[in-house]
Parts: C-alpha cells; sequence; structure tokens
C-alpha cells in the first residue's frame, strides 16, 4: 500500500489507513487501463524469455503457432487464441482491448472505403458483409451507424466464445455465427458483396494466412470483394510504431506485418488479386485497407 499511495493508486489518510483515488478507478473491471495490463502480461512474460528461446531455437524467427516464443513461455502447446480460450480473465480483457478504437473520427474504413458506390444495388435479402473474426462487433455495428440506408445482410462471424459475448450489444439487423475461420464457413456465409476483417493476418504466418484466405475464396463470387484492415509496412525505413507492432506479432503469435510485395505474394498464392490500397498515411492507430478480388 505505501508504494501504490507514492504512485498515486491509493491517499494514505491516517496510520495503517488508505483511501482510493481517481486514478483506482481505473482498475476496476473493465476498464481499458486494467484490461491492457492484463492482456500485455503475457507479452512481457514472453518478452523476458526471448534470450532462451533464440538460443535453443538457432536465432532464426520464428513461424510455428504451436512452437513459439509465446509457448516456450507459457510452457504450452496451445496455439495462443485457444490458450487463451481457457482463460476467461485473459478473453475478457483481449475481447475490450480489441474493441478499443484507435483512429481519429470520421477515418473508419467505411468512410474511407466508397460503400454506397460499391453497395448501392443490394436488395435487402442479398447478403452484404460478413465480419469474419469481428469480435464484438464494433466494426460492422459503426458500418450500420454509418451508413444506416444500406440494404443487405450484416453478418458478424467469431469464434464461439467470442460472439455469445457480443450478443448483448449487437443493434437489431446485425446476425451473429461462431465459427473457427480454420475450418470451412457454413452456408449462409457464401456469396457475400464483401468479406472483411480487420487486423486478423497479421497474427499469423503465412502457412496459416493462407488457409485462412483459401476458406474464403471459395466462399466468393466474381462480384465479391475481400476488404483487410492490415498495416502495409515500407520496404524500408519503418517507423517505429510499425516495428513495435511487427515485433509484437513475433513475441506472441509467431507472426509478423507485411510489407506491400508480401502482401501482394500473399493474395496471389491463394487465387487473389490485389485491387486497390486505400491508405490512412496521417494516421496513429488502425491499418490501411486493402481491397482484393478472385483473380480473373
Amino acid at each position: 500500500m505505501r508504494f501504490l499511495s507514492c504512485v498515486g493508486v491509493f491517499k494514505e489518510t491516517e496510520v495503517d489507513t488508505y483511501d482510493s483515488t481517481p486514478l483506482a478507478k481505473l482498475y476496476i473491471s473493465g476498464e481499458p487501463l486494467r484490461e491492457s495490463i492484463i492482456d500485455f502480461s503475457t507479452a512481457t512474460r514472453t518478452m523476458s524469455r526471448l534470450p532462451d528461446f533464440f538460443a535453443q531455437n538457432g536465432y532464426k524467427s520464428p513461424t510455428d503457432t504451436l512452437n513459439g516464443p509465446f509457448q516456450f513461455a507459457e510452457q504450452t502447446s496451445m496455439q495462443y487464441w485457444d490458450w487463451l480460450a481457457q482463460r476467461p480473465d485473459y478473453q475478457h480483457a483481449s475481447n475490450i482491448i480489441m474493441g478499443l478504437q484507435r483512429r481519429a473520427p470520421n477515418k473508419e474504413w467505411y468512410y474511407l472505403y466508397p460503400i454506397e458506390q460499391r453497395f448501392n444495388a443490394c436488395s435487402p435479402s442479398d447478403l452484404l458483409v460478413v465480419d469474419i473474426g469481428g469480435g464484438l462487433g464494433q466494426e460492422i455495428i459503426g458500418l450500420k451507424q454509418a451508413h444506416p440506408q444500406l440494404k443487405g445482410r450484416l453478418i458478424l462471424e467469431d469464434r464461439p466464445n467470442v460472439v455469445d459475448a457480443a450478443k448483448e450489444k449487437l443493434p437489431p439487423g446485425i446476425e451473429i455465427v461462431g465459427h473457427d475461420f480454420f475450418q470451412p464457413h457454413p452456408p449462409d456465409v457464401h456469396g457475400a458483396k464483401a468479406y472483411y476483417m480487420r487486423a486478423v493476418l497479421h497474427d499469423w504466418p503465412d502457412n496459416k494466412a493462407r488457409v485462412i484466405l483459401e476458406n474464403i475464396t471459395v466462399m466468393m463470387t466474381k462480384d465479391s470483394v475481400l476488404l483487410l484492415e492490415e498495416r502495409v509496412l515500407p520496404d524500408k525505413s519503418v517507423g517505429l510504431l510499425e516495428a513495435q507492432l511487427d515485433w509484437h506479432m513475433m513475441v506472441r503469435f509467431s507472426s509478423h506485418e507485411r510489407t506491400k510485395k508480401q502482401w501482394v505474394e500473399l493474395l496471389e498464392s491463394v487465387g487473389l488479386e490485389l485491387l486497390q490500397i486505400w491508405e490512412r498515411k496521417t494516421q496513429v492507430g488502425g491499418g490501411d485497407l486493402i481491397e482484393a478480388k478472385i483473380r480473373a
């Protein structure tokens, strides 16, 4: 308590008597600061073991999602997201952190991308957008609020344990599908106008990312588009924030951020072609928007 009082979390009112301060309220369950500490604790444990991990693995960049720095530090053979699903406190923290909006107002993907121009011909029964790996639904909720005139079905898809936590907050008109994107997708989500993923593929090395993409391409029609909100690194002179995120992907997921060339190669390896990259050059948070379609 003495230490916490010195840093302002509590204040000492009498001998051995303490009272909370406004700062203490930020550590209450559900507050972003508290959940950030819980979520980042796994990364700090892993980083503390990196010297030993690299010494035992020939100082090579990890690409095995079952035998990487995270597994070495936690002494587990489970992939990170499977490990998370068995730990409710960590899962809750991850859900909160993934739901934080880190972009400036009116810079979300559904303002950046010409939604009304591309999706104006849809009828109410058409499948419009499937948000794959969409967490608690913040992106698809934002889409619906920003473009209430859009016609067509909107679907939030993620693991059952994740979308179950989203049910109470979703507005009417957004459907839920509990699904693991490493498995073939159910027929209900085939043939959408757009498949959207935010910050999903950077969690996975190329061999796993290809499986995710292959399961999407079989659902796409010639008129479907794939929208990926991801960072696109420059070939040289990467900024500090991007370098930190690249490091974090390695530490937690045995993965990495990608350059434009690496994105093109990944997309082409599963029969997709890059159409356009919608850049956010002034954004501190969030990624660019990559648009792709089935290669003709």
